[in-house]
């Protein structure tokens, strides 16, 4: 054996003997000639998704960046591509010593609705860069949702009771019932079906006048509003603009509250003189026979008024004519023999109609009573948790009239 080769066996096994006193990881090989390896970068972890992120908000993550190498990284630099991502904390400076690690934080909050990709990258002299790749989805907030009572005029409140304005909407006809969506209030009065922008500027605009002048349900589909014609024992249907109207359903024993609810259609029937019912049929069959979900025993002086579905089930106000005390029911959408009872009141108090917040957990109902006082002004709206649990609580009072409810 030469001496050159007996001097390089010699300084490689005294680098292995003294790398630990001198910071040089047991793990990291030496080169032939006995030169150390140079820095290999690398992050942990190397993806990363933020999952949906409602705009307005952020998300964020920590990736702790390695140099694993035998030499320290020079010249290093940390760079971060895609919209809305942004670095908010590194500890990595120009430089990152073999063995040694440190942190960068990246957060994710989106510009707009849509999927976002981006890469977090450290490079540094003399070595390949490390990568992470990046992925996010911004969501559009939830658009601001209220509650709406009608008559005389068309009041609004939050969810919660706050910020009451009871001429939100000032009317120079009553109306008997409401709805929200497609970006406008549609309500119902005599035989006329009337909208307004959903933030209340403007005129109302007559969406269908017609003949006849009991018109007490409304409800919307994406495409669709539908209104009950009680005095002709008819529902009718037309586009949002009001085009295209027609009867859709004819025969019916004086229709009021009205509802569409995953493909049925769903409305109450009031008679004084044969059974009271909750039906409903689907949209895709209108000409099928109405399903009788609850029926009402003959002659009975309790009668059904505005009705919602949601959360499998179907919610109609009730009034007992004999003494005018006021009630909700709810049955299953597949229908049950017995009805449920949501809320009791006692006379004077009558329930109208009733609104449901189903992301919330909430039954909403009107109530109307009089002290006859001479004030009009004795009507409020109260709340229950759907499930049953907890007390009802009065979310607006001081109101005249609240014949109609709606949550949009």
């Amino acid at each position: 054996m030469s001496s050159t080769s007996r001097r390089r066996i010699g300084v490689a096994v005294l680098a292995i003997l003294l790398g630990p006193l001198a910071g040089i990881s047991p793990a990291i090989g030496v080169e032939a000639g006995g030169k150390l390896p140079p820095a290999q970068l690398a992050f942990n972890p190397t993806s990363h998704d933020y999952g949906s992120v409602t705009v307005g908000q952020e998300a964020s993550a920590t990736f702790t960046l390695s140099n694993t190498g035998g030499k320290g990284a020079t010249s290093l630099r940390v760079i971060l591509s895609g919209a809305g991502m942004s670095i908010t904390a590194n500890s990595c400076g120009k430089s990152l010593k073999s063995g040694l690690t440190c942190d960068v934080t990246v957060a994710f909050a989106p510009q707009g609705a849509g999927a976002v990709a981006g890469t977090l990258t450290a490079s540094a002299r003399g070595t390949l860069p490390a990568i992470v790749t990046l992925t996010g989805t911004g969501v559009a907030p939830a658009a601001d949702r209220y509650l709406y009572w009608g008559y005389p005029d068309i009041g609004r409140a939050q969810l919660d009771g706050s910020t009451p304005n009871p001429q939100f909407v000032t009317l120079t006809d009553n109306l008997s019932s409401l709805d929200v969506g497609a970006g406008y209030i549609y309500w119902v009065n005599a035989g006329s079906v009337m909208r307004i922008p959903v933030d209340g500027i403007g005129s109302p605009q007559s969406v269908y006048t017609g003949s006849y002048d009991e018109t007490l349900g409304v409800a919307l589909s994406e495409t669709y509003v539908y209104w009950t014609n009680y005095s002709m024992k008819e529902i009718w249907r037309a586009d949002l603009d009001g085009s295209n109207a027609q009867a859709i359903l004819t025969g019916l024993d004086n229709p009021t509250g009205l509802d569409v609810y995953d493909d049925y259609l769903y409305w109450s029937e009031y008679s004084g003189a044969s059974t009271s019912k909750i039906r409903r049929v689907p949209l895709s069959n209108l000409a099928s026979t109405p399903e009788i979900l609850f029926e009402y025993p003959e002659m009975t002086t309790s009668g059904p008024a505005g009705l919602e579905v949601g959360g499998g089930r179907v919610y109609w106000a009730q009034t007992d004519w004999n003494d005018y005390s006021g009630s909700v029911l709810s049955v299953p959408v597949t229908g049950s023999v017995e009805a449920r009872v949501d809320v009791t009141l006692s006379a004077p108090n009558r329930i109208d109609d009733v609104a449901l917040d189903t992301d919330g957990g909430w039954l909403y109902y009107t109530v109307n009573a009089d002290d006859y006082n001479g004030d009009d002004y004795d009507s409020s709206i109260a709340r229950r948790p759907l499930d049953g649990s907890g007390s009802a609580e009065t979310v607006v009072s001081g109101i005249w009239m609240a014949y109609t409810l709606a949550i949009g």
